[in-house]
């Protein structure tokens, strides 16, 4: 017999929102694999097609980001190849070493200097000038106080370009023994490693 005085539990039962499908409920369909699947590709797609371009996506993106890293790594070389030979040009300037300097250009390659007021195309008009030069100041000297890597430009795009800062000692025609400062750019290309660029500013006052 039933006692009004006796709270009852009442159980009601919630049917599931329809998931669109059969009027299969939502929660039927997103137990388990399967379902799960059809949930993510919003019920209208195909499973095997939705893994299929998630793993292609995935392999994309780890493909992606290995040229990056290759790429990041070639720069790197770049750069200590060009700053090497950078820094071998500066110290084999010399009257004594001159052949190891021709061989450090390309055939190519250019030169300009500001501070003499020449522009040399090609290895053999670079020799000249050079021979001119280091005949007119044989015991001429470069001090490296500066040198690392800017942004590639004009007339070498292709190369590294590296700045160097530098003091230069030499000893004039009167016999006078100066020292001037000032600062030149090298470009290197960083497949062969040769010197194909070479631009020096006026020297300082």
């Amino acid at each position: 017999m039933y006692d009004s005085s006796v709270p009852r539990l009442v159980v009601r039962r919630r049917r599931a929102p329809s998931s669109g499908l059969g009027g299969w409920p939502r929660s039927f369909l997103i137990d388990g694999r399967c379902g799960a699947l059809w949930a993510m590709v919003g019920h209208s797609g195909d499973p095997a097609g939705y893994l299929e371009k998630q793993q292609q996506r995935r392999q994309e993106a780890k493909e992606e980001e290995v040229e990056g890293a290759e790429e990041e790594v070639v720069e790197e070389e770049a750069a200590l190849v060009a700053r090497r030979v950078a820094a071998e040009y500066m110290r084999l300037s010399r009257a004594s070493s001159l052949e190891q300097v021709y061989g450090m250009f390309s055939a190519d390659a250019a030169y300009r200097s500001d501070a003499l007021g020449t522009v040399c195309i090609g290895l053999p008009a670079i020799r000249e000038m050079m021979n001119g030069f280091f005949a007119r100041y044989p015991d001429v000297k470069w001090e490296v106080t500066s040198l690392g890597l800017v942004d590639r430009s004009e007339p070498r795009p292709e190369a590294v370009k590296v700045a160097v800062e530098f003091n230069r000692y030499s000893t004039t025609e009167t016999g006078e023994y100066v020292k001037r400062s000032g600062r030149e750019w090298i470009y290197v290309d960083p497949k062969s490693a040769r010197i194909v660029f070479v631009h020096v500013a006026p020297l300082d006052p």
